[in-house]
């Protein structure tokens, strides 16, 4: 519950955390080699979660709930990745102001996801699941597909000021 974590030293080269409670203002520190992989249901962030180090923090089966008060993900470049079937949930608003990679799989969106910062969209179909479900990009925010020859759907009816750039495929 707060604080950071850091996976230097744990042997083996990932780290699941299998839904065991609730990140509030949190650091992911995975050193090189090693991945931080969120694979439980019950993941609930309340603050601000984000990171630093030469490893991975991945979303690919499991799911984040955004806390009532919204949430802030604030990863650097190369660091978080959303896979497979990785879910971002409400009741509350994620405000991603890092950089998410959306790299395989079908990823489901059951929230609204507001982008101020960098959203790059691989190979992977990204799923908008339910009524809740809203991409907006925000003024100065970044969404970039690259080498996604799958269709995807980007709802930002009510925030059309950020920037969506087409590089690669």
């Amino acid at each position: 519950n707060g604080g950071a974590l850091q996976n230097n030293g744990v042997t083996g080269s990932a780290l699941n955390l299998g839904g065991i409670g609730t990140f509030t203002n949190a650091t992911l520190t995975p050193s090189v080699g090693t991945t931080i992989n969120f694979a439980g249901n019950n993941n609930k962030i309340v603050g601000t979660i984000g990171g630093s180090g030469a490893g991975v923090v991945n979303l690919a089966g499991g799911q984040l709930h955004a806390d009532a008060a919204g949430a802030t993900l604030n990863f650097p470049a190369g660091l978080f990745n959303w896979s497979g079937s990785g879910i971002l949930s409400g009741p509350g608003v994620f405000t991603n102001t890092g950089t998410i990679q959306i790299t395989s799989g079908e990823p489901d969106l059951a929230t609204e996801l507001v982008n101020t910062g960098t959203v790059r969209h691989g190979n992977a179909y990204l799923d908008l699941d339910g009524a809740a479900a809203e991409l907006s990009i925000s003024a100065g925010g970044l969404y970039e597909s690259v080498n996604t020859g799958s269709g995807f759907g980007l709802r930002a009816a009510n925030n059309p000021a950020g920037l969506f750039v087409e590089a690669g495929g």
